[in-house]
């Protein structure tokens, strides 16, 4: 097996053990139930994307920072796995031993978060390093199909192990089990002969800003729309069951619907991007977007609201491999690790108030105004990226 197809393997196993792993306390479909049923409060069930943003977003800059300078990132990335799986392991733990306490909850799953921003870049950048740039697109999507079925497939046993036996601290054992094993499968990839000799080493914003020119509207373009997906995917379903356009079954297939085809166009898109597609890519999935969400603002119907969840589903999987990928073909690999955290850092802010100022909205004025707010950050978007393409294109030709 070559190394590339080899790697493509054993990440997309890491991937499932985690994909399980995470889904197991997801912050959207898990937690809140389970802090619900221990006597939160909406504030407390909404720290949780907040703690999610802010503990995944800041500590990215340390990845590069006291990581970057590693030629060989493989035993450094498994020991950070590895590490950030403990909160989740202490959390059952305590639960087992002094009974269900919500902030042990809360404060673990804070800790998590920020160990997971530590590693997050250092992952992605490793994704990157170990799969073959011809391929590197398709390596992607097989890599993210794979979490994908796996979270889908997680949600769904945690969800039933809890509505049958109760019991807070199994949910949380399970997740530290699925993503403490899974770790170990990054041992299986092989790493020599991959961009060797390069060191990811920090470089600061202004230098990558000064030599890539387009980079800032790349990144305005990826917070933009992701502040609209954060802002849609939490009100549409809630709105389509409180204004009983359907069933809450109907509403639940929705959710599956949008994860189906997150899985599936994660593969397509892996193929458009080693055509070298992914500007199309990008610039389909805005526009699908954007679209889906004004038919909101004037629509209000089933059909409607699953173009929407159709179009989430796409737009997380080009999140994952276009923009990705469209990044990775246009910076140099040293300076690879660096730009992955600097988006992260630089999108915490925004993945925080723009989707509260979505809440605001949508408890003064409705869905309406809320999707017209989203539609807007999605035009926005999708203007920077197009301003940027033909710079990009320029730079590619001189890599």
């Amino acid at each position: 097996m070559k190394s590339s197809g080899r790697n493509t393997l054993f990440l997309g196993t890491v991937e499932l053990f985690w994909g399980m792993g995470m889904s197991f306390i997801s912050p959207t479909a898990i937690l809140p139930v389970i802090l619900l049923g221990l006597g939160s409060n909406h504030l407390e069930i909404a720290l949780l994307p907040i703690l999610s943003s802010i503990g995944s977003g800041l500590p990215q800059l340390l990845s590069p920072k006291y990581f970057g300078k590693y030629q060989k990132m493989r035993g450094v990335l498994v020991i950070l796995h590895l590490i950030t799986t403990l909160p989740i392991l202490l959390v059952a733990i305590s639960i087992y031993l002094f009974n269900p306490y919500k902030f042990v909850i809360i404060i673990g799953y804070a800790l998590y978060s920020l160990f997971v921003g530590i590693v997050f870049p250092l992952w992605i950048n490793y994704l990157a390093k170990v799969s073959s740039k011809e391929k590197r697109g398709n390596s992607l999507g097989i890599i993210f199909f794979l979490q994908t079925i796996a979270g889908a497939s997680g949600v769904f046993i945690a969800s039933r192990i809890y509505q049958r036996f109760q019991n807070i601290e199994l949910i949380f054992f399970f997740s530290f089990i699925f993503m403490f094993c899974g770790s170990f499968f990054f041992i299986a990839t092989k790493e020599e002969g991959f961009e060797s000799g390069t060191s990811y080493r920090y470089f600061p914003l202004k230098t990558l800003m000064k030599k890539y020119r387009w980079l800032l509207r790349f990144f305005l373009s990826r917070m933009l729309s992701r502040g609209a997906y954060l802002i849609i995917s939490s009100f549409y379903i809630v709105n389509l069951v409180e204004n009983r356009y359907s069933s809450n079954e109907s509403a639940m297939l929705l959710g599956s619907s949008a994860l189906i085809f997150q899985a599936l166009f994660s593969l397509f898109y892996g193929r458009c991007s080693d055509r070298k597609k992914d500007k199309t890519a990008i610039i389909f999935t805005l526009s699908l977007f954007s679209l889906s969400t004004l038919l909101i603002v004037f629509f209000k119907s089933f059909i409607v609201y699953f173009i929407v969840s159709l179009s989430l589903g796409i737009y997380v999987a080009s999140e994952f491999v276009s923009f990705n990928n469209q990044m990775f073909s246009l910076i140099k690999p040293e300076e690879r690790h660096s730009a992955i955290a600097f988006y992260g850092f630089l999108n915490t802010i925004p993945q925080v108030i723009l989707p509260l100022l979505g809440g605001v909205l949508m408890d003064y004025f409705g869905m309406s105004v809320t999707a017209l707010y989203s539609f807007t950050l999605l035009i926005l978007a999708l203007l920077f990226f197009i301003t940027l393409s033909k710079e990009q294109t320029t730079m590619q030709r001189n890599l």
